[in-house]
């Protein structure tokens, strides 16, 4: 893998600058942000270059997916909803009209 995220990506990018991204040390971010953005051929990458384990590692690790993001995953890797941090209610209310 090169230490370079590739251009087709930088659009993925747009709040950080695409070209400061180490796709090797910012591995979970750059898994993160094509899972949720992301096209057939850009997963096809993924599991080239990091493989399905990082995949699952991101579902079971962060809360800020999308919901069908976390749901298409599930059903593909065959994860329980109830692991998959995304799918889980909040842990605290929001305290609105409190």
């Amino acid at each position: 893998m090169t230490n370079r995220l590739p251009y087709k990506f930088y659009e993925y990018f747009w709040d950080v600058n695409p070209l400061s991204i180490n796709p090797s040390k910012s591995s979970e971010f750059v898994v993160k942000r094509i899972l949720e953005h992301g096209k057939t051929e850009d997963i096809k990458w993924i599991k080239d270059n990091y493989g399905t384990g990082i995949i699952k590692k991101v579902l079971l690790k962060y809360r800020d997916l999308s919901r069908k993001t976390g749901l298409f995953w599930s059903h593909l890797l065959m994860i329980p909803e109830n692991k998959i941090k995304c799918l889980q209610t909040p842990y605290r209310q929001t305290p609105f009209g409190v």
